[in-house]
């Protein structure tokens, strides 16, 4: 219902309209008329749901099996962050300390799982301070109704190291008077973004 229901500032008014009224009158049929057609997966699960009202799990199967998957990956994301936004808030920051778990010899937090084992002393204390603070444990990510979201977990270094950077070109703005650009070439490993690297370039 959250997929469903959740309005974003950048939406057409036609879509937040049928989102707020599907919260306020949990009417699938009427909801299946008011989302447009190219609300593709929000129709796909409303029109599961006119056929079986309370099988949540079958509306989400309507989706894609690896957009599914992403709501296990972005939740794993999102605590994996909480994880360093706690570090840096205790001032302990990307540093090895006592209790991290390294991988290439560098701290690595856990993309948790439902096998994952956490830290030792503070960084094990940090870890499952996230989860406290989220109601949640690792046993959650065994998902018994669609086992295809479980995941076993495992870990990723806390530190972005981008590989082969080059300078391309620099110059004038052709856009921007009296401002220059500079494009940049940079690989990442796999589950890093560019987005991020970019953004703390940026901040000075």
């Amino acid at each position: 219902m959250l997929y469903l229901t959740t309005t974003f500032a950048e939406e057409k008014e036609e879509i937040k309209a049928a989102r707020i009224n599907l919260s306020k009158t949990n009417d699938f049929a009427i909801a299946i008329r008011e989302f447009p057609k190219e609300c593709i997966f929000e129709r796909a699960m409303i029109s599961h749901l006119c056929k079986a009202p309370n099988d949540y799990t079958g509306a989400l199967r309507a989706l894609p099996k690896q957009m599914r998957y992403l709501f296990t990956h972005a939740l794993q994301s999102y605590l994996f962050n909480l994880i360093i936004s706690e570090r840096i808030k205790q001032g302990i920051g990307i540093k090895k300390i006592d209790g991290d778990v390294l991988v290439n010899g560098k701290p690595a937090a856990p993309l948790f799982g439902f096998q994952t084992r956490l830290g030792e002393k503070k960084a094990g204390e940090i870890e499952e301070l996230v989860l406290e603070k989220t109601s949640l444990k690792t046993e959650d990510f065994r998902i018994s109704q669609m086992p295809e979201l479980s995941s076993k977990g495992t870990r990723k270094e806390i530190v972005l190291f981008p590989k082969d950077s080059q300078i391309l070109e620099t110059g004038k703005d052709e856009f921007f008077e009296g401002k220059h650009f500079i494009k940049i070439r940079f690989s990442l490993d796999k589950g890093n973004y560019a987005t991020t690297l970019l953004r703390e370039m940026l901040k000075n």
